[in-house]
């Protein structure tokens, strides 16, 4: 009488690893996807949407206004700092402050506004802002209370740019 045994130790049994191995990688795909999912908050949608959408007339003449004057806004970032200078190819007045939005294309938590104020000896705005830029494209905008300007910035943030 001939028996066939199998004299591998089990570790070595493929039908283990195929029976085991499925639902144990399910399990491990399983807690990867709760911990991308709860490390961090979405901040895709507004919280004033309405709102929001009621501005959108405003905006569109501010920005017409700002392409018929054809301004054009050179900013400087370093160590917190931000140098703002305006040019115009018609004469405008210098306002006493204006307001530099940076605002992350998908992380609202990391949205800044800068407060700049005209500096009489330097001939140019400046402000502070409030901490470092994470990763990933934002929007820069430069803004009084009748024209705004606006431009896209790709990653890496710069310290230097042009808007627009």
């Amino acid at each position: 009488m001939i028996t066939d045994t199998d004299t591998a130790p089990w570790y070595q049994q493929i039908w283990l690893w195929i029976v085991f191995g499925i639902p144990g990688l399910t399990v491990i795909a399983g807690i990867a996807t709760i911990i991308i999912a709860t490390s961090d908050i979405d901040g895709l949608v507004s919280d004033d949407y309405y709102k929001d959408g009621l501005a959108i007339n405003q905006s569109l003449q501010r920005y017409a206004l700002a392409k018929h004057l054809n301004i054009q806004a050179d900013v400087h970032i370093t160590d917190g700092r931000v140098v703002l200078s305006i040019r115009s190819a018609s004469p405008i007045t210098q306002p006493k402050q204006l307001q530099l939005r940076l605002t992350h294309t998908t992380r609202a938590n990391l949205d800044q506004i800068v407060a700049l104020s005209w500096d009489e000896t330097d001939k140019q705005y400046a402000g502070k802002t409030q901490g470092s830029f994470g990763k990933g494209a934002w929007y820069a905008s430069v803004e009084t209370d009748q024209w705004r300007i606006k431009k896209r910035l790709q990653p890496p943030f710069p310290s230097q740019f042009q808007i627009p």
